[in-house]
């Protein structure tokens, strides 16, 4: 391929990708939570409502509340979902125009 770059993409660019995923994962976090927190729920025959804690017994402890705090932390998604998308968004295009720039630089200082 003409015109590419030497070498593989990731060593160079490999933080861009890290931090990408680090906004993700803050994007979708809450989700995550209040996902997790329904499986346990499920898992162990127990209620979750927004409406309040329920008696949930899991190995002898009551994580009623606890369950019910994680589950409410999906309205947290709607803060962080478009956060995260308006950040993953000019995250890719600060990656681009860098890649066209350092294109730029090379193909100039190949001349």
């Amino acid at each position: 391929m003409t015109g590419m770059a030497a070498g593989p993409l990731w060593p160079r660019w490999k933080w861009f990708f890290i931090i990408a995923a680090i906004i993700v994962l803050f994007a979708v976090f809450p989700v995550i939570l209040a996902l997790a927190a329904g499986l346990i729920a499920w898992s162990h025959d127990c209620m979750l409502t927004e409406a309040g804690p329920q008696t949930c017994m899991v190995a002898g402890m009551d994580l009623g509340e606890l369950l019910s705090a994680i589950f409410i932390m999906h309205w947290f998604g709607l803060m962080t979902l478009p956060l995260g998308a308006i950040g993953l968004a000019a995250w890719v295009v600060l990656f681009i125009v860098l890649r066209l720039v350092s294109r730029w630089r090379r193909a100039r200082a190949a001349n």
